[in-house]
């Protein structure tokens, strides 16, 4: 919970969050040597996984250095990916970092200062995208899995969703999905309003755990009268 995180340089509820993400934003650009503009989408990458996947990922993280954004790529994922991801930050200083270590409390500053956070597939309960709404972040998700299930496609039109997905395993669709994402960044007041939403529209931490763990009760279940 951001509003009671002690991990944070600035905790924040709904109605802070537009304050509270600027100055954790602020102290982690400071930290990291990141230019960070006003309107920079700062983008928060879970470990890399590995294969095309990974390379997908840092493919598209290196070509949307061209636009306004940066990354912060959490470390302790696939060996070679993070390793070409660590290359990818001294090529690109001010645009690409690398967290030098991977404990959740240095996870959770960086959802607090992040505006959206890409996602692997490697995830099959969602609990990445339930996280980052809580903190504010706007999910990048693969459209597959629970991601499909949990998540609903923002639209500018209607002010309606909670996540930006994109076709799994695509660089394309990545860095698609990116770009869409700094657009939106753009719009100020649009994305202020986005992220209060999240985190309104974000369950309880308790339910979603008891809610993930019944869900991962189902299928277990499923599987064993399938494998009987």
């Amino acid at each position: 919970d951001p509003s009671a995180d002690g991990a944070l340089d600035a905790r924040f509820g709904p109605d802070g969050v537009v304050a509270g993400k600027l100055e954790n934003r602020r102290q982690l650009a400071r930290r990291l040597s990141l230019v960070v503009g006003p309107r920079t989408l700062l983008v928060a990458a879970g470990p890399l996984p590995g294969g095309r996947e990974g390379r997908a990922f840092v493919d598209a993280i290196v070509a949307s250095t061209r636009l306004d954004v940066a990354f912060v790529i959490a470390a302790g994922g696939d060996r070679a990916m993070t390793e070409a991801a660590r290359v990818a930050a001294i090529e690109n200083p001010s645009h690409i970092a690398v967290l030098p270590t991977n404990d959740e409390g240095s996870w959770r500053q960086l959802l607090a200062a992040a505006d959206a956070v890409l996602l692997p597939t490697a995830d099959p309960w969602a609990r990445g995208a339930g996280l980052a709404q809580r903190y504010g972040a706007l999910p990048l998700a693969p459209s597959t899995g629970a991601f499909a299930d949990y998540l609903v496609d923002f639209d500018g039109g209607s002010r309606t969703g909670s996540a930006l997905l994109f076709p799994p395993a695509e660089g394309g669709g990545i860095a698609h999905v990116l770009t869409r994402a700094a657009v939106l960044r753009g719009q100020s007041d649009l994305w202020s309003a986005l992220a209060a939403q999240l985190m309104a529209a974000a369950p309880s931490w308790a339910s979603a755990a008891t809610q993930v763990e019944a869900l991962r009760q189902s299928v277990e279940h499923d599987e064993s009268v399938d494998a009987a």
